[in-house]
């Protein structure tokens, strides 16, 4: 067992970040919060003015008996200072730098996290917001994504833990996990709803999977829905599962191609009930049905 030091800028630690710990059933003694305190009283840590500070601090707890172990900067992005351009790799570097120094010095682990872009065009390490001196500066890159093969797509509870970059080691299997619904008691007497993280296992999700592409331009995944289409209406995840299994390709790919075949007008995408579900219909389908009904002479 180590101790933890947490520096969080997003999240509040009393109502957020402690019954998240709770819920993971962490030892809540050996999670520190970093607080700096000045003149003006508690404000951020930054980066990288207050690195001695934090060396100081981390050799006053192992003077008390404590094994600290493990940095947690979340996220990285909030703790640079002023003088840093978060866009630009030299500045980056500089700034990060003396992290890693006082990291080999103490022996500690830093984990620091960054967020991902909204444009899924790019490969993922493209996407980490900021300069490419986050991912540059790092020795490993771990990505948590949405499972790709999540039958309930972006509405899903699957998540993935995949190894996309290291320049020290080899690279670690993928991990599955699903977000779970845990209470917990807070320090003002009620009960909390928490989501925990609880891994089940090893995954087969790669890279690849998470980019999606070099399958996005196959026409191949178009004529397999259009030929699971072809006989009327389906809901999306079995229209998903079963092109995903003929094509042997993550479920995320496939709703990628759904989506641009409604874009061109050729799908129909209805979602509706709750909860949600949806379903695809080839476009015009509809329309021809009703013509023959009428000609039929349905009401």
């Amino acid at each position: 067992p180590i101790d933890v030091l947490i520096a969080t800028a997003e999240d509040d630690w009393p109502s957020v970040v402690k019954p998240r710990l709770m819920a993971h059933d962490a030892d809540l003694d050996r999670v520190h919060r970093i607080a700096v305190r000045d003149e003006h009283g508690e404000t951020l840590l930054t980066l990288p003015g207050d690195i001695a500070w934090l060396e100081a601090e981390i050799q006053r707890m192992r003077g008390a008996g404590r094994t600290v172990g493990l940095l947690v900067v979340d996220p990285i992005s909030a703790f640079l200072s002023d003088a840093t351009d978060s866009h630009r790799d030299a500045s980056v570097r500089r700034a990060l730098a003396p992290l890693a120094l006082m990291a080999d010095r103490c022996d500690i682990a830093v984990l620091t996290v960054a967020h991902l872009t909204k444009d899924d065009s790019k490969n993922v390490l493209a996407r980490v917001s900021g300069s490419g001196g986050f991912v540059n500066a790092a020795r490993s890159v771990l990505c948590l994504a949405r499972d790709p093969e999540d039958p309930d797509g972006e509405q899903g509870r699957q998540r993935v833990l995949v190894h996309v970059a290291s320049n020290w080691g080899r690279y670690a299997s993928a991990l599955a996990a699903q977000v779970e619904s845990r209470l917990v008691n807070v320090d003002d007497g009620s009960r909390a709803d928490v989501g925990c993280f609880a891994v089940i296992g090893e995954s087969s999700v790669t890279l690849d999977d998470l980019q999606g592409r070099r399958e996005d331009s196959r026409s191949d995944y178009q004529e397999a829905i259009v030929a699971v289409l072809i006989d009327g209406p389906q809901p999306s995840s079995d229209v998903k599962a079963l092109v995903a299994k003929q094509l042997g390709c993550a479920l995320k790919t496939v709703e990628r191609a759904a989506k641009r075949m409604s874009d061109r007008g050729e799908l129909n995408i209805t979602p509706h009930g709750y909860p949600r579900t949806t379903t695809w219909t080839l476009r015009g389908e509809d329309s021809g049905r009703a013509d023959s009904d009428n000609a039929a002479g349905t009401p």
